[in-house]
């Protein structure tokens, strides 16, 4: 792999007039000297702003590192997105997991240690816990369609009153 002195160089002076410590400069350097071109300067520059708490800030955008929320409660992890300046949005799914309680993060978008910029929505997939049991839907069926049934019957009743309103009673003429 060829070694690109002048990344090297450009690299540790860039760095180090952004204010990076030799501690994180000398390491990006080489890094960019194994890069070949502009993205030799770039990439060293954002991972030696990167914090220890996954933010990169330069440029016009903070980048942040979206945080594992799986197997959090909703709150906890709109929480910890929050935290990271992130906006959190969730989904209800029903699980059928014993391992899985009712209000548990089971899934993330964007996954967990991606950098993203600052306010961008992570969709949280949340446990509404295991599904209804098929006895009971099916009695709540039951209950409908008895429900429909009557409310037919009402129905007919009404139009078959309405109807001889309109046309008038049997035996009756309009003249």
């Amino acid at each position: 792999m060829p070694f690109d002195n002048a990344n090297l160089l450009v690299s540790l002076v860039l760095l180090q007039n952004q204010g990076i410590t030799p501690d994180k400069a000398v390491p990006a350097s080489i890094g960019a000297a194994l890069i070949p071109g502009v993205l030799g300067l770039i990439v060293p520059l954002a991972v030696a702003n990167a914090d220890s708490g996954g933010t990169i800030t330069g440029g016009t955008q903070t980048l942040v590192r979206v945080p594992d929320v799986t197997r959090a409660t909703e709150q906890d992890a709109k929480r910890q997105l929050e935290a990271k300046n992130l906006i959190a949005s969730s989904d209800s799914v029903f699980v059928d997991d014993a391992d899985v309680s009712e209000g548990d993060v089971i899934d993330q978008d964007p996954k967990p240690d991606k950098f993203v910029p600052q306010g961008t929505t992570v969709t949280i997939t949340v446990s509404l816990g295991p599904k209804p049991d098929s006895g009971d839907e099916a009695a709540e069926l039951d209950i409908i369609r008895k429900d429909v049934e009557e409310n037919t019957k009402k129905l007919d009743q009404i139009l078959a009153a309405i109807a001889k309103d309109v046309n008038g009673s049997p035996g009756t003429s309009s003249s």
